[in-house]
């Protein structure tokens, strides 16, 4: 049984109303839980102020023995101090200035090419250590020798040579 510290509705029509519980992650939204931790308000009221109100204690706990928040409730203690804050999404990053977003989304290719040349270069130390061979008739895809690894249309001729169903064969145009 997978516990989940979620959100349960509670109000009337356009005024919601929530309860934060622990509950069984196969349970209705709105059936039966486990235990009440909270409740949560996001409607301010007239002073401006959206009402929460957290048992810290009782989510600490439950937190503890292995409960997962839901994606909502996470952001709300995140915002109290009970779980670290999640990392920023691609989508929250136009509230930065433009300078500030170029250097985050420049970090970002920069990272993914080294992560890309690191992957590259260990797949061709894979291959010259299995004495592979390049496939330059079959469209130049990567044949390894003794391990078998194929890429490219030399995959799909190889297939087709193995299969002898008709559906797999090569037509051939008349």
């Amino acid at each position: 049984m997978v516990v989940r510290l979620r959100l349960q509705r509670f109000g009337r029509h356009d005024r919601p109303f929530y309860r934060i519980v622990a509950a069984d992650s196969r349970a209705p939204r709105d059936g039966r839980f486990i235990e009440r931790l909270g409740s949560y308000d996001p409607i301010a009221s007239k002073d401006g102020v959206k009402e929460v109100r957290l048992h810290s204690d009782r989510i600490k706990y439950w937190l503890s023995v292995g409960a997962q928040p839901s994606d909502r409730v996470a952001w709300l203690m995140s915002k109290y101090n009970l779980l670290p804050e999640a990392p920023l999404r691609p989508m929250t990053l136009r509230h930065l200035p433009r300078k500030e977003r170029k250097e985050v989304v420049e970090a970002k290719k920069a990272a993914a090419a080294a992560a890309r040349a690191k992957s590259q270069g260990a797949a061709r130390q894979m291959h010259t250590e299995s004495g592979g061979k390049r496939d330059e008739e079959k469209g130049g895809g990567l044949v390894a020798g003794p391990v078998g690894m194929l890429t490219g249309w030399a995959v799909m001729a190889r297939l087709r040579e193995s299969l002898s169903l008709p559906w797999a064969r090569r037509r051939e145009h008349v």
